[in-house]
């Protein structure tokens, strides 16, 4: 998997290389507005669980905030892993809309007892929309966990959209969406190149939460459903 993974990683890096030196990147307009009502249900697990791993990911933001001042850069407290994503935004979904009890039980049955998770945070890539941290599974854990919730739900008969759109497997984490037109694309590329091998850190994931999100999983429209542990059968509730 790690080889697979890299390859992946490459293979965006070399496209956004492309994108970004022709000017085909991709900007989002809906970032911060009020009016946006893409909502979702999403398990995850938060980045600054590990302090450590903040900061490095704080300090490279700092190097790309010389270069491109006008981009969204993730604030420390929305910095995640998704574990998977439920039910992808959608335009006008409403927590109201949904059984939430019926989800948390669903979900807690899923990961309770199902095993850690270790993620080495090593790299960037990039994509023409956003600068990601690539992310490196140690082991089987959540690929165990993400099969536990897929055959969870699919069984449920709750509403859900897993792999809709792509069936995940990769373990990034998004720092940086592209708002603003980009102001130097090779000076964004060269800030970039020192971090294409930096290890940021290791993120050991003992509990995950599900939550109901909008697309840029901020805290402020972010509502919390659920949070289990991996290794008990006690649901916790300090996530």
């Amino acid at each position: 998997m790690p080889n697979e993974l890299l390859s992946r990683y490459d293979l965006m890096w070399r496209d956004a290389v492309r994108r970004l030196q022709d000017g085909q990147y991709e900007l989002d307009p809906l970032i911060n507005s009020r009016n946006d009502t893409r909502r979702g249900v999403t398990a995850l697990a938060y980045l600054k669980s590990n302090p450590y791993l903040t900061k490095e990911i704080g300090d490279f933001l700092t190097e790309l905030k010389r270069s491109e001042p006008r981009q969204y850069f993730y604030p420390e407290s929305d910095l995640h892993l998704t574990v998977l994503s439920i039910i992808s935004c959608e335009p006008g979904l409403r927590l109201g809309e949904l059984d939430r009890e019926a989800y948390s039980k669903t979900f807690r049955r899923a990961v309770q007892n199902a095993g850690s998770i270790k993620i080495h945070f090593r790299g960037v890539t990039a994509s023409p929309s956003c600068i990601l941290i690539q992310g490196f599974p140690e082991g089987e854990g959540l690929g165990r966990i993400r099969d536990r919730l897929r055959e969870a739900f699919g069984a449920s008969g709750l509403k859900t959209s897993i792999d809709a759109r792509y069936k995940v497997s990769t373990a990034h984490a998004t720092v940086l969406r592209f708002r603003s037109p980009i102001r130097d694309a090779e000076l964004l590329l060269k800030t970039l190149s020192p971090y294409r091998a930096h290890h940021f850190g290791t993120l050991e994931v003992d509990e995950v939460g599900l939550v109901f999100n909008n697309w840029y999983q901020n805290q402020w429209a972010t509502t919390p459903l659920s949070c289990a542990g991996l290794g008990n059968t006690k649901e916790h509730t300090s996530f």
